[in-house]
């Protein structure tokens, strides 16, 4: 019987054993996660909180940044080219023409029986034109032959205004100065564009016998 022992204390120990090893196992078998083969590879399926199909999309923060940056940059370059691309205006090249040199028109005395007319002709391209001068009017006095101050009227007309004054048309005129024995005139004449426009100086006889009058007239053509 006491030779029975040692053999009942190995199997006992063989038992426990394979009890210890068993329970471990079963252990392990429970706390290893399950695998699922995906595309030909074995990965871990994680467990998660998350409702498949539900996930929030990916957003680019530094993108729509460069794009709106981009989009500035284009307009401004649209902007760019739409300037360089409008033509100059004619007002631009009017005043970017050479300056024109003054032109004087009329320095000397004249007789006015009825009228006279003296023509002149203001340049295209001319940004303000101005005729500016004075005139001291005479009459011969009959009894001494000495001269004595007479009115006169002066008139500044257009080609039309001046072609209706020569038949009797009654009609305006565009610069007029009333009777008078002499004074300054100042006149701004409208600009031109592409054409010439021409204009008439009249002197028109006032006195009361309509009696041949004689003017001292010095007129300039001047462009500021």
């Amino acid at each position: 019987m006491w030779r029975r022992i040692p053999h009942l204390l190995v199997g006992l120990a063989l038992v426990a054993g394979s009890f210890y090893f068993f329970s471990g196992t079963v252990a392990g078998w429970k706390s290893t996660r399950r695998w699922v083969k995906v595309s030909g590879s074995v990965k871990p399926q994680v467990e998660t909180d998350e409702i498949p199909g539900n996930e929030k999309p990916k957003t680019l923060g530094v993108l729509p940044s460069l794009l709106g940056n981009q989009n500035e940059d284009e307009k401004d370059e649209e902007t760019e080219v739409a300037s360089a691309s409008v033509p100059p205006l004619v007002v631009d090249r009017i005043s970017s023409a050479t300056a024109l040199a003054p032109h004087r028109f009329l320095h000397r005395r004249i007789s006015v029986k009825a009228y006279e007319g003296f023509g002149f002709e203001v340049p295209a391209h001319a940004t303000r034109p101005r005729i500016h001068g004075e005139f001291n009017s005479f009459v011969v006095d009959g009894g001494s032959g000495e001269l004595r101050e007479e009115n006169v009227e002066v008139l500044l007309l257009s080609e039309a205004e001046y072609r209706d004054f020569v038949h009797g048309r009654a009609g305006a005129a565009s610069f007029g100065r009333p009777p008078s024995t002499g004074a300054v005139i100042d006149w701004t004449l409208d600009a031109t564009l592409f054409q010439p426009l021409k204009y008439y100086l009249v002197f028109r006889n006032s006195s009361p016998g309509r009696q041949t009058e004689l003017v001292d007239a010095d007129f300039s053509l001047s462009f500021d």
